[in-house]
């Protein structure tokens, strides 16, 4: 494990739902380069999307810090900041693929160390 970081599973009411516990292998990524900021949707980082059964394009990323960063509700993603997205990126560009999450107990906020598959 190289760190745990805050992310929320909370979802807005007209939303696929929160990720239900499981593993969740990596599909691919989506830098969202061209509206890359922090108080954005996706953060500074895109959004590393998982394989989820039924969501296509669900994953995790960062974004809204300006209103709650991760407790901010998504469409069916795991939210964290942009410094976990941003060590998920640095790892898998440099050599240490990003292989998925493995997703506890639906808990609205807390913190998910299996981010980096301990």
């Amino acid at each position: 494990m190289v760190g745990t970081f805050p992310a929320g599973n909370n979802t807005v009411r007209n939303s696929i739902g929160p990720f239900p516990s499981g593993d969740y292998p990596f599909a691919y990524y989506l830098p969202h380069s061209d509206i890359a900021n922090p108080n954005g949707p996706y953060g500074l980082n895109g959004i590393f999307v998982l394989q989820r059964p039924g969501c296509a394009g669900c994953g995790v990323h960062s974004g809204r810090a300006n209103s709650g960063g991760p407790a901010h509700k998504t469409l069916g993603c795991i939210r964290s900041t942009d410094d976990a997205t941003s060590l998920i990126k640095n790892l898998n560009q440099n050599g240490d693929p990003f292989e998925g999450v493995l997703v506890g107990p639906n808990t609205p906020v807390g913190t998910i160390p299996s981010l980096f598959g301990n």
